[in-house]
């Protein structure tokens, strides 16, 4: 319905005024109970009534609530998060949409206003201030003009491309309009905008205030902190023109472009690199290149060394591995595995098995939200197939059937959801290696997929609640792949304007493994359900994702006392107990050349507190006690050690930060 506010005369307003504060009243208590996870499953109808409302109650309410036009739609209590919608247009345009309602044609314009500049948050109220400023100041139209337009630009966040042509005057030309005075002379773009402020209205009575020509405004000295200037930087290689105009504006004295070439030198790099010109108050000629040299020591004094460093990243990549100071054992036992795979065999490359390769990923420059795995060589490959014990190998080829059948049904295939379990040295980890190089090769021959198919982006997506989890299977956090929010409480709040950006990196993903799953409480999990639904536009569970959940309940649990999934709550709904099928790999592969040591480590997996070990349990654990202390000492040190280098360091470059600072 189209709610408009009452007429009010001078005669009923004091009883307009009791029956708004009366239905406000009213209407209170069905804003609380909006906000009550439990609302979701009420009718409007019920939802009135727990707040002793009918129908016609509570639309008069509105009506005498309302201080405008406004449209009023029919909606479930469960939509009431929902953005406006119609289904229509939903149908025919398969995007992301937020209508909003017009009455009149002021609302029109206000919205397509707000739209152009929703990046701008408190423009308003900042003009309005500014607004208010100038006229208590006493100033004219054309200075008020002056102080709004100086305000807005300085506060709107502008983009790259509305950095031309923009239709007021900036800050080089106030540059070139500058008192001409022996030290403002001399002075270039860089120092006036660092050492030199613009100001207005009575801060041009100030003291020290010098009017700029041409009617520009009034300029004054800062007395303490200089400003930082930020200014486009071009490559000298690639655009060497737009290079060298950038450093002449900034750093060669000007009072007019033209200043800037000659005759001689019709562009920026012969001027800069072959002409000399007579600064004023000067008595000799200078070489351009040496003024713009001195002026650019003192704000870019190690740019050069900061582009060389950059550039030998982004050509050769890090040197150094900082994760394996941070965490010394995993990379202990990625040399191990490097030392195994240099120790292997040659393999017979006429020996045809039924066995997918595994293509190497095409490099791209974009970031993506997923961390790539490394590429595994196919004769590792096999090796790791063959090693697979009955249990994992069952669950590899269930996953494998899956895929298969997935490619080659025209039919939808249903999606699966297994729970791997199992204690440490089960080899959890290492079957999520052998699925996700299986599968990923499999889903990559989709149909849909055929022509254009991004294989930057992945088919089987890998994901854990913690970076170190995450790192260790090569992929990323949870929060970080679907944007979660820092709190998981309800109602749940959508992507909004990053919907698109994670709809792409996951337009093809298939399978989600998410590993260390203890540590994934009841909220998070169920965030994860609904943010899949909605980036993939499915109403399924994980919105038609198959998940592999790989994880000890044994282990760490949820954070901040949170519920884990095993723990069953009868009050909502439950994917964990109803939908995952347990998988409990029992078999000890990573100590199966010392079975006693491995079935001790099982029995302090369910050891409760009160239980007391047995005198052999005891004798065992001592006998590598020594070697666990050794091991953990060592990694201790190599910490300790490495900090120790980075807290030197950085203070070293803190004082040459200051000393540059002071001169």
């Amino acid at each position: 319905m189209i709610v408009r506010p009452a007429p009010v005369d001078d005669d009923n307003r004091d009883q307009r005024n009791d029956d708004r504060l009366a239905s406000n009243a009213k209407l209170v208590p069905v804003l609380n109970l909006l906000n009550e996870p439990e609302t979701a499953s009420l009718t409007l109808p019920q939802l009135l009534a727990k707040c002793k409302l009918t129908g016609d109650e509570y639309m008069n309410c509105l009506r005498m609530t309302a201080s405008s036009s406004s449209v009023v739609l029919k909606r479930e209590p469960k939509d009431c998060w929902v953005n406006n919608y119609n289904r229509h247009l939903l149908l025919a345009w398969d995007g992301n949409l937020d209508i909003q309602y017009i009455l009149n044609a002021y609302s029109c314009i206000a919205y397509i206003c707000s739209y152009i500049s929703k990046a701008e948050h408190g423009l308003s109220q900042y003009l309005k201030s500014v607004i208010e400023n100038s006229r208590c100041a006493n100033v004219n139209e054309s200075d008020e003009m002056k102080q709004i337009m100086q305000a807005y630009s300085k506060k709107r966040e502008g983009k790259t491309q509305e950095s031309h042509e923009v239709w007021m005057t900036g800050l080089p030309e106030k540059y070139k309009s500058r008192p001409q005075t022996e030290e403002f002379e001399v002075m270039c773009l860089a120092d006036f905008a660092s050492t030199c402020r613009i100001v207005y209205g009575k801060q041009a009575k100030g003291k020290n205030v010098l009017p700029l020509l041409n009617d520009m405004g009034f300029v004054q000295k800062r007395t303490e902190k200089h400003a930082v200037i930020k200014y486009c930087k071009y490559s000298e290689q690639k655009n060497p023109e737009e290079y060298y105009c950038c450093l002449l504006k900034l750093y060669l004295p000007h009072r007019a472009d033209c200043q800037l070439k000659s005759e001689r030198c019709p562009s920026y790099q012969l001027f800069h690199d072959n002409a000399c010109v007579q600064l004023p108050y000067n008595d000799s000629v200078e070489r351009v290149c040496q003024i713009v040299r001195r002026n650019r020591e003192r704000y870019e004094k190690y740019s050069r060394d900061i582009d060389n460093a950059i550039q030998e990243v982004e050509e050769s990549g890090l040197v150094i591995n900082e994760w394996c100071h941070l965490a010394p054992e995993s990379e202990l036992q990625r040399l191990e595995c490097v030392e195994e795979m240099n120790a292997r065999d040659e393999p017979n490359d006429n020996v045809e098995e039924n066995v997918p390769d595994y293509n190497v990923r095409s490099k791209t420059t974009q970031m993506s939200i997923v961390t790539e795995p490394a590429a595994i060589d196919p004769a590792v490959l096999r090796d790791m197939y063959r090693n697979l014990n009955q249990k994992q190998a069952s669950v590899f080829y269930k996953v494998r059937d899956w895929c298969i059948k997935r490619v080659c049904s025209s039919k939808p295939i249903e999606q699966f959801f297994y729970h791997i379990n199992g204690g440490a040295g089960t080899g959890k980890s290492h079957l999520i290696k052998c699925i996700h190089a299986d599968a990923t090769k499999i889903l990559q021959r989709l149909p849909r997929l055929a022509e254009e198919a991004d294989i930057s982006k992945q088919t089987v997506v890998l994901a854990a609640f913690t970076g170190t989890a995450a790192f260790n299977i090569s992929g990323a956090t949870l929060h970080c792949l679907l944007k979660l929010p820092r709190s998981l409480k309800p109602p749940y709040h959508g992507l909004g304007n990053k919907l698109d950006e994670v709809r792409a990196e996951l337009s093809i993903a298939e399978i989600l493994i998410i590993d260390e799953i203890s540590m994934v409480s009841k909220d998070l999990f169920a965030y994860v359900n609904a943010r899949l639904k909605q980036i993939k536009g499915i109403n399924l569970p994980f919105g038609g994702m198959s998940v592999l959940a790989v994880g000890d309940f044994f282990q760490l649990p949820p954070v901040r006392q949170s519920k884990p999934l095993c723990v069953y709550d009868p009050t909502r709904l439950d994917h964990w107990r109803d939908d995952f099928k347990k998988i409990t790999l029992t078999a000890i592969m990573r100590q199966k050349d010392d079975v006693a040591f491995a079935e001790l480590l099982n029995r302090l997996r369910v050891k409760e507190k009160s239980d007391e070990l047995s005198e052999m349990d005891r004798a065992l654990l001592a006998t590598r006690w020594m070697a666990i202390t050794l091991r953990c000492w060592n990694c201790f040190i190599r910490t300790l050690c490495r900090l120790t280098r980075m807290t030197t360091r950085k203070t070293k470059e803190l004082a040459e930060w200051q000393d540059w600072r002071r001169s």
